[in-house]
């Protein structure tokens, strides 16, 4: 028989543990159902033809980006380490593809403190 042994569930000692890695704060589900809804706004927006002043392939380039965004929220939501992480790799390129593009606004920073907040609770995520 194969070893299974990275599909099974995560093991804790106690309860304490898995209720501490498995309780995702009120604050992070408010600040992920509202990251969430701009990511699906933001993609709806782009095939609007609101973005063909910043050329042909930046609508493709945001969607793909906020669909990578959208994930790494997903893993933010079921706190997991991988969405963490995910987070600010997909906002630096959101970033570059703006700076890029001309399309930058200063606005689009806030992001990072959306980061530097879940990374406050980077201790609960498993």
């Amino acid at each position: 028989m194969r070893n299974f042994a990275p599909f099974r569930k995560r093991s804790f000692h106690n309860s304490e543990e898995y209720m501490q890695h498995q309780k995702r704060p009120l604050f992070i589900t408010i600040l992920v159902s509202i990251l969430f809804a701009g990511g699906l706004i933001n993609i709806l927006y782009a095939f609007t033809g609101a973005f063909a002043s910043y050329g042909m392939f930046y609508p493709a380039g945001l969607v793909f980006l906020t669909i990578l965004f959208m994930a790494a929220l997903s893993g933010i939501w079921a706190m997991e380490k991988w969405g963490l992480w995910l987070f600010p790799f997909v906002l630096a390129g959101r970033l570059a593809l703006d700076l890029a593009t001309g399309a930058f606004h200063y606005a689009a920073l806030l992001l990072l403190l959306f980061f530097f907040v879940f990374l406050y609770f980077r201790r609960r995520f498993v």
